[in-house]
């Protein structure tokens, strides 16, 4: 609910407020430009609520620096990945929760049902188990984060994809004023 153009209120039911209920509230305000927000609980017994504001305009969000070194366009899949993010994050802007994006991506691959698969981690020719991850084809992963330390995380992927059948990730961070995107190989 917005009240006079100038503050979001976002109503719930839940039990308690948690992280994610904070979060939905500031793509509210990053989405339609306000400032400031009231996350509210109607809980059958007491009422919580909580002040939401950013101090990030709709122009801050929309300044981002493209890091391409180390993608590979493996092929019209993974092109077509890399020019949807571009395009998404020059439309929407950085900041959001990543799992819009995620759940963007999802939808226009076919829905979570089709994107979203398990795939057996094997160690020296053992299955170990399985693992729920985003496909963008048979053999190329994708993977959204949001993560501060690019190089550890990189090699926590790529040791990652060395226990899988996959030939290859494509990895998409959005952390701050920066989108960078890379390709990883077993």
């Amino acid at each position: 609910m917005i009240v006079n153009r100038s503050i979001v209120y976002e109503l719930k039911t839940a039990m308690p407020l948690v992280y994610r209920h904070r979060c939905q509230t500031m793509n509210y305000l990053f989405l339609t430009g306000l400032k400031y927000g009231k996350l509210v609980s109607m809980r059958p017994y007491s009422v919580e609520s909580e002040f939401i504001t950013t101090s990030l305009t709709y122009q801050d969000r929309m300044r981002f620096n493209i890091d391409q070194d180390g993608w590979d366009d493996l092929d019209q899949d993974s092109v077509w990945l890399r020019e949807f993010m571009i395009s998404l994050i020059s439309d929407w802007g950085m900041f959001l929760d990543i799992s819009l994006y995620s759940e963007v991506v999802a939808f226009f691959r076919g829905g979570e049902e089709v994107f979203t698969t398990e795939v057996e981690i094997i160690n020296q020719g053992t299955v170990l188990g399985t693992q729920k991850i985003n496909l963008l084809n048979p053999d190329i992963s994708v993977h959204l984060s949001t993560v501060k330390s690019i190089r550890s995380y990189k090699d926590h992927l790529q040791r990652f994809l060395e226990n899988t059948t996959l030939k290859a990730m494509q990895w998409i961070n959005l952390k701050g004023h920066q989108l960078t995107i890379k390709t990883i190989r077993p």
